[in-house]
Protein backbone atom coordinates (compact mmCIF):
# COMPACT_ATOMS: atom_id res chain seq x y z
CA UNK A 1 0.00 0.00 0.00
CA UNK A 2 1.64 3.21 -1.12
CA UNK A 3 1.06 6.28 1.07
CA UNK A 4 -0.40 9.47 -0.98
CA UNK A 5 1.33 12.64 0.45
CA UNK A 6 0.40 16.06 -0.26
CA UNK A 7 2.93 16.13 -3.16
CA UNK A 8 2.62 12.50 -4.48
CA UNK A 9 0.68 11.68 -7.71
CA UNK A 10 -2.21 9.12 -8.22
CA UNK A 11 -1.95 5.69 -7.49
CA UNK A 12 -0.38 3.39 -10.44
CA UNK A 13 -3.96 1.75 -11.03
CA UNK A 14 -5.20 5.07 -11.89
CA UNK A 15 -3.07 6.65 -14.12
CA UNK A 16 -3.85 7.07 -17.48
CA UNK A 17 -2.11 4.63 -19.89
CA UNK A 18 -1.04 5.36 -23.44
CA UNK A 19 -3.58 2.79 -24.86
CA UNK A 20 -6.31 4.49 -22.98
CA UNK A 21 -8.50 6.26 -25.44
CA UNK A 22 -9.96 9.10 -23.01
CA UNK A 23 -6.36 9.34 -21.40
CA UNK A 24 -6.04 13.01 -22.39
CA UNK A 25 -9.49 14.00 -20.90
CA UNK A 26 -8.74 12.89 -17.31
CA UNK A 27 -5.48 14.80 -16.71
CA UNK A 28 -6.18 17.95 -15.58
CA UNK A 29 -4.95 20.95 -18.01
CA UNK A 30 -1.02 22.15 -17.02
CA UNK A 31 -1.11 25.83 -17.30
CA UNK A 32 1.97 26.67 -19.63
CA UNK A 33 3.39 30.34 -20.68
CA UNK A 34 2.71 33.53 -18.66
CA UNK A 35 -0.48 33.94 -17.27
CA UNK A 36 -3.07 35.64 -19.04
CA UNK A 37 -4.84 37.27 -16.02
CA UNK A 38 -4.98 41.17 -17.31
CA UNK A 39 -2.33 43.12 -14.65
CA UNK A 40 -3.17 46.25 -13.10
CA UNK A 41 -5.02 47.86 -10.48
CA UNK A 42 -8.55 48.43 -9.78
CA UNK A 43 -9.94 52.14 -9.34
CA UNK A 44 -10.39 52.73 -6.04
CA UNK A 45 -9.85 56.58 -4.55
CA UNK A 46 -10.99 58.53 -7.25
CA UNK A 47 -11.43 62.23 -8.09
CA UNK A 48 -14.51 61.02 -9.53
CA UNK A 49 -15.51 58.95 -7.21
CA UNK A 50 -14.73 61.65 -4.53
CA UNK A 51 -16.83 63.91 -5.89
CA UNK A 52 -20.02 62.18 -6.37
CA UNK A 53 -19.90 61.38 -3.04
CA UNK A 54 -19.48 64.38 -1.62
CA UNK A 55 -22.46 65.68 -4.12
CA UNK A 56 -24.74 62.67 -3.67
CA UNK A 57 -24.09 62.71 -0.03
CA UNK A 58 -25.48 66.30 0.46
CA UNK A 59 -28.18 65.87 -1.60
CA UNK A 60 -29.52 62.07 0.55
CA UNK A 61 -28.56 64.67 3.66
CA UNK A 62 -30.98 67.21 2.88
CA UNK A 63 -33.57 65.45 1.57
CA UNK A 64 -33.39 62.39 4.41
CA UNK A 65 -33.35 65.54 6.89
CA UNK A 66 -36.70 66.81 5.70
CA UNK A 67 -37.83 63.30 5.87
CA UNK A 68 -36.59 62.78 9.07
CA UNK A 69 -38.39 65.78 11.00
CA UNK A 70 -41.98 64.31 9.01
CA UNK A 71 -41.63 60.68 10.07
CA UNK A 72 -39.58 61.03 13.12
CA UNK A 73 -36.58 58.64 12.01
CA UNK A 74 -34.22 58.19 9.04
CA UNK A 75 -31.87 55.95 7.24
CA UNK A 76 -28.28 55.25 6.29
CA UNK A 77 -28.61 55.78 2.58
CA UNK A 78 -25.51 52.97 2.04
CA UNK A 79 -27.92 50.96 -0.37
CA UNK A 80 -29.10 54.17 -2.35
CA UNK A 81 -25.66 55.69 -2.88
CA UNK A 82 -24.12 52.21 -4.02
CA UNK A 83 -27.24 51.98 -6.92
CA UNK A 84 -26.92 55.51 -7.62
CA UNK A 85 -22.91 54.57 -7.89
CA UNK A 86 -23.36 51.82 -10.23
CA UNK A 87 -25.56 54.06 -12.35
CA UNK A 88 -22.97 57.20 -12.76
CA UNK A 89 -19.53 55.70 -12.43
CA UNK A 90 -20.21 52.43 -14.30
CA UNK A 91 -23.21 53.38 -16.55
CA UNK A 92 -22.18 56.53 -17.36
CA UNK A 93 -18.40 57.28 -16.91
CA UNK A 94 -17.55 53.96 -17.95
CA UNK A 95 -18.66 55.63 -21.55
CA UNK A 96 -15.64 58.21 -20.66
CA UNK A 97 -13.30 56.23 -18.93
CA UNK A 98 -13.03 52.49 -19.79
CA UNK A 99 -11.86 50.84 -16.22
CA UNK A 100 -14.80 53.21 -14.10
CA UNK A 101 -17.64 52.01 -11.65
CA UNK A 102 -15.46 49.42 -10.48
CA UNK A 103 -16.49 47.20 -7.25
CA UNK A 104 -14.09 48.67 -4.94
CA UNK A 105 -14.78 52.70 -6.39
CA UNK A 106 -18.49 52.08 -5.89
CA UNK A 107 -17.86 50.88 -2.53
CA UNK A 108 -15.66 53.86 -1.44
CA UNK A 109 -18.09 56.38 -3.11
CA UNK A 110 -21.38 54.80 -0.77
CA UNK A 111 -19.03 54.67 2.60
CA UNK A 112 -18.52 58.33 1.99
CA UNK A 113 -21.78 59.22 1.08
CA UNK A 114 -23.27 57.29 4.05
CA UNK A 115 -20.67 59.22 6.10
CA UNK A 116 -21.96 62.50 4.71
CA UNK A 117 -25.69 61.88 5.45
CA UNK A 118 -25.56 60.10 8.25
CA UNK A 119 -24.54 63.27 10.53
CA UNK A 120 -27.89 64.70 10.22
CA UNK A 121 -29.07 62.23 12.60
CA UNK A 122 -27.59 63.77 15.70
CA UNK A 123 -28.92 66.56 14.54
CA UNK A 124 -31.86 67.07 13.69
CA UNK A 125 -33.41 65.58 16.60
CA UNK A 126 -31.99 68.14 18.86
CA UNK A 127 -31.30 71.24 17.78
CA UNK A 128 -35.29 71.71 16.57
CA UNK A 129 -35.72 71.58 20.68
CA UNK A 130 -33.87 74.96 20.81
CA UNK A 131 -36.51 76.22 18.04
CA UNK A 132 -39.24 74.87 19.80
CA UNK A 133 -37.84 76.83 22.72
CA UNK A 134 -37.90 80.34 21.14
CA UNK A 135 -34.67 80.36 20.72
CA UNK A 136 -33.43 81.68 17.44
CA UNK A 137 -29.97 80.90 15.68
CA UNK A 138 -27.98 82.96 12.90
CA UNK A 139 -24.94 83.25 11.11
CA UNK A 140 -23.68 85.93 13.11
CA UNK A 141 -24.88 84.27 16.94
CA UNK A 142 -22.19 82.50 18.19
CA UNK A 143 -24.32 79.73 19.74
CA UNK A 144 -24.51 78.87 15.77
CA UNK A 145 -20.74 78.08 15.72
CA UNK A 146 -20.98 76.62 18.87
CA UNK A 147 -23.34 73.99 17.59
CA UNK A 148 -21.55 73.85 14.53
CA UNK A 149 -18.33 72.78 16.59
CA UNK A 150 -20.19 70.18 18.48
CA UNK A 151 -21.94 68.44 15.54
CA UNK A 152 -18.39 68.48 14.01
CA UNK A 153 -16.94 67.07 16.93
CA UNK A 154 -19.46 64.44 17.56
CA UNK A 155 -19.16 63.01 14.00
CA UNK A 156 -14.94 62.67 15.00
CA UNK A 157 -15.84 60.94 18.02
CA UNK A 158 -17.63 58.56 16.39
CA UNK A 159 -14.98 57.71 13.65
CA UNK A 160 -12.51 57.28 16.29
CA UNK A 161 -15.00 55.07 18.42
CA UNK A 162 -15.83 52.81 15.52
CA UNK A 163 -12.16 52.22 14.39
CA UNK A 164 -11.91 50.00 17.98
CA UNK A 165 -15.25 48.70 17.37
CA UNK A 166 -15.30 47.67 13.46
CA UNK A 167 -12.47 44.61 14.50
CA UNK A 168 -14.28 43.34 17.89
CA UNK A 169 -18.20 43.38 16.24
CA UNK A 170 -17.16 42.38 12.67
CA UNK A 171 -13.74 40.95 12.51
CA UNK A 172 -14.39 38.78 16.09
CA UNK A 173 -17.83 38.47 16.67
CA UNK A 174 -19.10 38.75 13.20
CA UNK A 175 -21.92 40.27 13.76
CA UNK A 176 -23.99 40.47 10.67
CA UNK A 177 -25.77 43.94 10.25
CA UNK A 178 -28.49 43.67 7.90
CA UNK A 179 -28.16 47.17 5.95
CA UNK A 180 -24.50 46.13 5.63
CA UNK A 181 -25.43 42.40 4.11
CA UNK A 182 -27.89 44.34 1.80
CA UNK A 183 -24.96 46.62 0.36
CA UNK A 184 -22.25 44.42 -0.24
CA UNK A 185 -25.26 42.17 -2.12
CA UNK A 186 -25.85 45.52 -4.53
CA UNK A 187 -21.61 45.45 -4.46
CA UNK A 188 -21.31 41.44 -5.99
CA UNK A 189 -23.73 42.04 -8.46
CA UNK A 190 -22.19 45.14 -10.73
CA UNK A 191 -24.08 43.92 -13.78
CA UNK A 192 -27.18 44.80 -12.71
CA UNK A 193 -26.28 47.87 -11.00
CA UNK A 194 -27.18 50.13 -13.62
CA UNK A 195 -30.65 47.94 -14.18
CA UNK A 196 -31.06 48.89 -10.06
CA UNK A 197 -30.59 52.64 -11.32
CA UNK A 198 -32.94 52.98 -13.63
CA UNK A 199 -35.59 51.14 -11.86
CA UNK A 200 -34.83 53.58 -8.86
CA UNK A 201 -35.26 56.66 -11.04
CA UNK A 202 -37.87 55.27 -12.18
CA UNK A 203 -39.58 54.97 -8.82
CA UNK A 204 -38.45 58.68 -8.17
CA UNK A 205 -40.11 60.21 -10.96
CA UNK A 206 -43.28 57.91 -9.56
CA UNK A 207 -43.58 59.06 -6.15
CA UNK A 208 -43.02 62.92 -7.94
CA UNK A 209 -45.99 62.44 -9.80
CA UNK A 210 -48.23 61.21 -6.79
CA UNK A 211 -46.90 63.69 -4.67
CA UNK A 212 -46.93 66.80 -6.76
CA UNK A 213 -50.97 67.38 -6.81
CA UNK A 214 -50.73 67.69 -3.52
CA UNK A 215 -47.80 69.55 -2.70
CA UNK A 216 -48.09 72.45 -5.53
CA UNK A 217 -51.09 73.98 -4.49
CA UNK A 218 -49.67 73.93 -1.03
CA UNK A 219 -46.45 75.82 -2.26
CA UNK A 220 -48.59 78.28 -4.30
CA UNK A 221 -50.25 79.15 -1.14
CA UNK A 222 -47.24 79.49 1.20
CA UNK A 223 -47.08 83.46 -0.13
CA UNK A 224 -49.66 85.17 1.50
CA UNK A 225 -50.97 88.18 0.08
CA UNK A 226 -52.54 91.16 1.65
CA UNK A 227 -55.66 91.39 -0.13
CA UNK A 228 -56.43 87.43 0.58
CA UNK A 229 -56.62 87.94 4.32
CA UNK A 230 -60.12 89.20 5.59
CA UNK A 231 -61.11 89.38 9.42
CA UNK A 232 -59.43 89.87 12.51
CA UNK A 233 -60.15 86.99 14.56
CA UNK A 234 -58.91 83.26 13.11
CA UNK A 235 -61.70 81.07 13.39
CA UNK A 236 -61.66 77.78 14.79
CA UNK A 237 -61.04 75.09 13.42
CA UNK A 238 -64.74 73.69 13.35
CA UNK A 239 -66.26 76.67 11.45
CA UNK A 240 -63.27 76.67 8.76
CA UNK A 241 -64.76 72.80 8.22
CA UNK A 242 -68.41 73.63 8.03
CA UNK A 243 -67.63 76.69 5.97
CA UNK A 244 -65.79 74.74 3.34
CA UNK A 245 -68.40 72.26 2.83
CA UNK A 246 -71.20 74.98 2.60
CA UNK A 247 -70.86 76.04 -0.61
CA UNK A 248 -70.90 80.58 -1.40
CA UNK A 249 -73.49 81.73 -2.82
CA UNK A 250 -73.13 83.33 -6.47
CA UNK A 251 -71.03 86.42 -6.56
CA UNK A 252 -70.37 86.47 -3.01
CA UNK A 253 -66.29 86.24 -1.64
CA UNK A 254 -64.87 82.95 -1.08
CA UNK A 255 -65.94 81.62 2.38
CA UNK A 256 -62.64 80.90 3.57
CA UNK A 257 -59.09 83.19 2.81
CA UNK A 258 -55.89 82.68 2.04
CA UNK A 259 -54.81 81.95 5.52
CA UNK A 260 -58.09 79.72 6.47
CA UNK A 261 -56.50 77.83 3.47
CA UNK A 262 -53.71 77.72 4.95
CA UNK A 263 -54.70 76.24 8.02
CA UNK A 264 -57.43 73.28 6.67
CA UNK A 265 -54.19 72.18 4.73
CA UNK A 266 -51.88 72.20 7.80
CA UNK A 267 -49.36 74.65 6.68
CA UNK A 268 -50.41 77.01 8.83
CA UNK A 269 -51.31 76.80 12.82
CA UNK A 270 -54.29 78.77 14.60
CA UNK A 271 -52.02 80.68 16.39
CA UNK A 272 -49.84 81.27 13.62
CA UNK A 273 -52.77 82.90 11.25
CA UNK A 274 -54.34 84.54 14.32
CA UNK A 275 -50.39 86.38 14.80
CA UNK A 276 -50.42 86.80 10.76
CA UNK A 277 -53.55 89.15 10.77
CA UNK A 278 -52.66 90.99 13.91
CA UNK A 279 -49.37 92.23 12.21
CA UNK A 280 -51.51 93.04 9.44
CA UNK A 281 -53.84 94.94 10.86
CA UNK A 282 -51.28 96.97 12.82
CA UNK A 283 -49.54 97.24 9.02
CA UNK A 284 -52.58 98.73 8.40
CA UNK A 285 -53.33 101.06 10.81
CA UNK A 286 -49.53 102.01 10.76
CA UNK A 287 -48.74 102.02 14.70
CA UNK A 288 -48.98 98.77 16.75
CA UNK A 289 -50.66 98.79 20.17
CA UNK A 290 -49.34 100.70 23.01
CA UNK A 291 -48.93 97.85 25.06
CA UNK A 292 -46.79 96.25 22.66
CA UNK A 293 -44.68 98.62 21.86
CA UNK A 294 -43.90 99.32 25.31
CA UNK A 295 -43.18 95.94 25.68
CA UNK A 296 -40.72 96.34 23.16
CA UNK A 297 -39.01 99.26 24.41
CA UNK A 298 -38.41 96.71 27.74
CA UNK A 299 -37.24 94.13 25.74
CA UNK A 300 -34.26 96.05 23.66
CA UNK A 301 -33.09 98.28 27.21
CA UNK A 302 -32.88 94.39 28.42
CA UNK A 303 -31.14 93.46 25.34
CA UNK A 304 -28.75 96.58 25.52
CA UNK A 305 -28.25 96.07 29.63
CA UNK A 306 -27.06 92.66 29.11
CA UNK A 307 -25.11 93.22 26.43
CA UNK A 308 -23.24 96.00 29.44
CA UNK A 309 -23.13 92.86 31.85
CA UNK A 310 -21.11 91.22 29.21
CA UNK A 311 -18.64 93.69 28.52
CA UNK A 312 -17.97 93.97 32.40
CA UNK A 313 -17.43 90.57 33.27
CA UNK A 314 -14.99 90.93 29.80
CA UNK A 315 -13.31 94.16 31.38
CA UNK A 316 -12.93 92.24 35.38
CA UNK A 317 -11.46 89.30 33.49
CA UNK A 318 -8.43 91.13 31.71
CA UNK A 319 -8.06 93.39 35.40
CA UNK A 320 -5.14 92.35 37.25
CA UNK A 321 -6.48 90.17 40.17
CA UNK A 322 -5.76 92.14 43.27
CA UNK A 323 -4.94 88.37 45.17
CA UNK A 324 -2.34 88.19 43.07
CA UNK A 325 -0.41 91.07 43.83
CA UNK A 326 -1.47 90.59 47.45
CA UNK A 327 -3.51 93.69 48.60
CA UNK A 328 -6.24 91.44 50.26
CA UNK A 329 -5.13 90.97 53.56
CA UNK A 330 -6.91 88.32 56.12
CA UNK A 331 -8.77 90.74 57.60
CA UNK A 332 -10.56 92.78 54.34
CA UNK A 333 -11.86 89.64 54.08
CA UNK A 334 -14.55 90.32 57.04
Amino acid sequence: MNDIGPEAGPPESESPTPADPNAESLVAPTPRGPSTHRAGKYREVTFASVLFAIVIGVVMNASITYAGLKIGFTIGGSAIAAVVGYGVLRGLLRTVIKDAGSVVEVNLAQTVASAVNTSNSGVIFTVPVLFLLGATLTWTDTDFWLITVACIAGGVLGTAFIIPLRKQMIEIDRLRFPSAVGVATILKSPGGGVKKTLVLLAGILAAMAVYAPTTLPALRLGRVQADGIRGEHQRPLKELLAAAETPAPAGAPPALDTLDRLVLRERLTLQGAQQTRDIEGWIRAGAAPEALAARGVLIEKKRKAAGELVEAKKQLCKSPCRRARGTISPNSRR
